[in-house]
C-alpha cells in the first residue's frame, strides 16, 4: 500500500550532513551511541506519526508520500527543506559590554543564549562582538536513511503515538474504547490546552468521539511541568531573524550539531558586520 498524506504509520529513521556525514538524529539506540549523540532519558525505537502533519522534518515528510512500508529508502533533503539556508541577517552585532554585564567573557566558538535564542560567537574585536544565529545544520544537505515498517490502523495506537510525541511514554497513557479516548497524564493541564489537544486528535483520527482527560500518579522523584510537557514534539525549524537583543546568557548545556561553515567565511563575516549596525548601549 502507498503511503498518503494523513496516513499513520511507524517510521525509524537516521539523518547524517551529506558532506561530512555527521549524524545528529536517529531512532536506534545503538547508532546514538556510536556517535555520541545519545542523551540521558532519551526514548528510541521508531516513532508512530502522522505523515503530513510535521512530525518530523519537512523534508523527510515529503519523502514519505508514495513510499511503501517493508522498504529501505534514502533521501537527499535540500537546505529550505532542512534547517534553511545560511543567512547573512542571521548574524548579529552585540556590544562586548552586554557579555561582560552577565559575567560572560566572549569567546569565538563560545556558544550563548540571546533571547532565548542561540548563536555561536564568531568574532570578538572592538568591542564588539559577532554572533551566528543561524540554525548549525543551515545551509547543509541532509540525507535520511529510513524506513516505514508498518501502516497503523488501530485509532488508540494512534493516538497513542501522538501522546508519545506530545508527552512522552513516561508523562501519559491512553485507554480506548468505543470511540472514546481516555488520556492519563501526572500533569495537571490547563483546560485550553486539554481542549486544543483534544481537538487535535479528533481531526487526525475521525474514529475518536470524545477525549478525557484524568490524572495519574506520578513516579517517585518525577517532576513534569504541565506547560512545557503539553508544546509538541516537532522538527527543528530554520531560525527567523532577531532583533537587537537585551539578554545574553552563556549556553554552556546546549551541544548543537558541528555547524556548517559558509563557503568564505571570512567574507561572510565581514559582510555581515558592515550591513548590520550596533545595537546602543545606554
Amino acid at each position: 500500500m502507498v503511503i498518503k498524506e494523513g496516513d499513520f504509520i511507524e517510521v525509524e529513521y537516521t539523518a547524517k550532513t551529506k558532506e561530512e556525514g555527521l549524524i545528529f538524529d536517529t531512532t536506534s539506540e545503538k547508532t546514538a551511541k556510536e556517535n555520541n549523540i545519545a542523551q540521558e532519558g532519551q526514548r528510541f525505537g521508531a516513532v508512530i506519526i502522522c505523515v503530513g502533519e510535521g512530525h518530523v522534518l519537512e523534508g523527510l515528510d515529503d519523502n514519505l508520500v508514495g513510499k511503501e512500508a517493508g522498504k529501505d529508502y534514502v533521501a537527499l533533503i535540500p537546505p529550505e527543506k532542512a534547517f534553511g539556508k545560511k543567512s547573512a541577517k542571521m548574524i548579529q552585532l552585540v556590544a562586548a559590554s552586554k557579555f561582560t554585564k552577565e559575567g560572560i567573557t566572549p569567546q569565538p566558538g563560545l556558544q550563548v543564549n540571546i533571547d532565548d535564542m542561540f548563536g555561536i560567537v564568531k568574532t570578538v574585536t572592538g568591542g564588539r562582538v559577532l554572533v551566528d544565529m543561524n540554525h548549525p545544520l543551515s545551509g547543509q544537505d541532509i540525507e535520511y536513511s529510513f524506513k516505514v515498517l508498518r501502516m497503523v490502523e488501530d485509532a488508540g495506537e494512534k493516538a497513542q503515538g501522538l501522546i508519545i510525541l506530545q508527552l512522552g511514554t513516561d508523562n501519559a497513557s491512553t485507554e480506548y474504547k468505543d470511540g472514546n479516548l481516555t488520556i492519563k497524564t501526572i500533569a495537571d493541564f490547563p483546560q485550553d490546552l486539554k481542549e486544543k489537544f483534544g481537538e487535535q486528535i479528533q481531526k487526525l483520527i475521525p474514529e475518536i468521539k470524545k477525549v478525557d482527560f484524568t490524572k495519574m500518579a506520578a513516579k517517585k522523584d518525577q517532576v513534569v511541568d504541565a506547560v512545557q510537557a503539553a508544546k509538541p514534539t516537532t522538527p527543528a525549524e530554520p531560525t527567523k531573524p532577531v532583533e537587537p537583543t537585551d539578554s545574553v546568557e552563556k549556553a554552556e548545556s546546549v551541544e548543537p550539531a558541528k555547524p556548517a561553515e559558509p563557503e568564505d567565511p571570512e567574507e561572510l563575516i565581514e559582510k555581515s558586520a558592515e550591513s548590520i549596525e550596533q545595537p546602543k548601549i545606554e
